[in-house]
């Protein structure tokens, strides 16, 4: 997982036989991880005895987001064999991640143009949906989400898109003007149209954002 996104990181495009061998090796992890998640599942409920956590190895949650993330930026598509795997072992670790790795996955699927399982989109859904109502996303979080959601033409429950418009608001006067655009762009294309009160706020944010572009310009022609 380190190792792609260092690559993605860097810009480097790596040659399509190192790409394949790296998702072979991947598909290979997270088969053996699938394995281990079945086996959890079948065993009672009770505390793992110390050589079960010693065997338990696999990529973490943040691991998880890298690896696509990385694809996605590398342009990488993955084969359906290694996608398989990746949605069933991720499915188990969405209430596990960060926000910026739940959305990161969505975003990177969308950008690969690949769309996940129903039941891993309900699993996405739910997960996202309790991490706004926490106050866990930022905006660049909820802008990665909404275009996601998007291009994978996708539609979210009324109480989400809610949710997202309240989350949203957290969030409109710290937001970048990128980040501005793309969340009102999204929640335009899925048909919801924010309050006056929401509106008033996005239109300030931006206006905030316009003017420190205008200082920008101001300035490099100075000089």
């Amino acid at each position: 997982a380190n190792t792609l996104w260092a690559v993605a990181v860097l810009q480097y495009r790596p040659s399509e036989q190192w790409l394949s061998q790296v998702e072979y090796t991947c598909r290979k992890f997270l088969q053996q991880q699938q394995k281990q998640q079945l086996a959890a599942a079948a065993v009672a409920v009770g505390p793992r005895s110390q050589q079960q956590q010693h065997d338990a190895r696999g990529f973490s949650s943040k691991g998880l987001h890298q690896v696509l993330w990385a694809m996605a930026k590398l342009q990488w598509e993955p084969n359906d064999e290694f996608l398989t795997s990746y949605w069933t072992v991720t499915q188990q670790q969405l209430a596990l991640m960060t926000p910026q790795g739940t959305t990161g996955i969505l975003w990177a699927a969308a950008t690969i143009d690949t769309t996940a399982p129903g039941v891993w989109l309900d699993t996405w859904f739910k997960a996202t949906q309790l991490q706004m109502q926490n106050s866990r996303f930022g905006d660049i979080d909820l802008a990665n989400a909404l275009w996601a959601v998007v291009r994978l033409g996708l539609r979210p429950s009324d109480s989400w898109l809610q949710q997202g418009l309240a989350s949203a608001e957290d969030v409109l006067a710290r937001a970048g003007a990128r980040e501005l655009s793309v969340i009102l762009w999204g929640f335009a294309k899925l048909g919801v149209r924010p309050p006056g009160a929401w509106m008033g706020l996005w239109l300030e944010a931006m206006h905030g954002r316009m003017n420190r572009c205008e200082l920008v310009i101001e300035q490099q022609q100075q000089q």
